[in-house]
């Protein structure tokens, strides 16, 4: 044999290698979408006993699928990853309260109580903790535990000094305040919720507060400062509103 021969056998494949390589790369292309349908469709079982890696990673994946908006999906995996095993406990107590917090955003409250409820007192080791449960408490008309847990919330972010989850605090709490129908409660909660924050909605609500209790003036006197303060482009129209109409009700002197 000669040595052009010799060089063309070398560059030869074997006989059957194309077809037995277009094989292994369909056996691997049917593997890939086996595994995506089983984690779509039957992921709850697929991360069952998973090792911490593996339910932190669902638990990114959550996060994405809820900051694209599929609320739907992120739920289904918040769930499959807070059923699995965490290396971090913290991270385990941010899924926990992620998903307590999207559930109660589509009001499934008793959902996301049941789910805030599921953790244990160290995943509300800071005021910000206790804002979606106090909340779906609140909305859910369960109004004992609301203010039980709302006076910790409030407690804690004064001890943090966290100007944001006193304000949200003490708006929860004249809530709860208001249905009960301890009005003076209510409109103190109310007061501290602007003197922490100026700008903030709460302003709304104590003036319209104040105007049930024929509190006129300072009624007109909050909206004024609500008007001047306030950024929120859907309740500045109904304060206007709501001013015309008590100046329009209010005897001239």
């Amino acid at each position: 044999m000669d040595d052009t021969a010799v060089r063309d056998n070398e560059r030869t494949p074997p006989r059957g290698a194309y077809e037995a390589f277009l094989l292994v790369v369909g056996l691997g292309f049917v593997a890939v979408v086996l595994f995506v349908f089983a984690f779509g469709y039957w992921g709850e079982h697929v991360v069952e006993g998973l090792d911490g890696a593996c339910a932190e990673a669902v638990f990114d994946v959550a996060n994405k699928l809820r900051d694209m908006g599929h609320d739907d999906l992120a739920i289904q995996r918040f769930r499959q990853a807070l059923g699995g095993r965490f290396r971090d406990s913290e991270r385990r107590f941010m899924c926990g309260r992620a998903l307590g917090d999207l559930l109660k955003k589509h009001q499934r409250y008793d959902e996301a109580i049941e789910v805030y409820r599921s953790l244990p007192p160290e995943a509300y080791a800071f005021a910000g903790a206790y804002a979606g449960f106090v909340d779906a408490l609140w909305r859910h008309g369960m109004l004992d535990e609301a203010e039980k847990l709302g006076a910790v919330w409030l407690a804690k972010a004064e001890e943090e000094r966290n100007a944001e989850q006193i304000e949200w605090a003490h708006g929860i709490q004249m809530c709860v305040a208001d249905e009960r129908g301890r009005i003076e409660e209510a409109v103190a909660h109310g007061r501290a919720a602007v003197a922490t924050n100026p700008k903030s909605d709460i302003g709304l609500m104590l003036a319209q507060l104040l105007h049930r209790q024929g509190k006129t003036d300072e009624a007109l006197a909050q909206l004024d400062v609500f008007l001047a303060n306030s950024t929120n482009a859907k309740l500045l129209p109904e304060a206007e509103e709501f001013k015309g109409r008590i100046a329009a009700s209010t005897p001239l002197p």
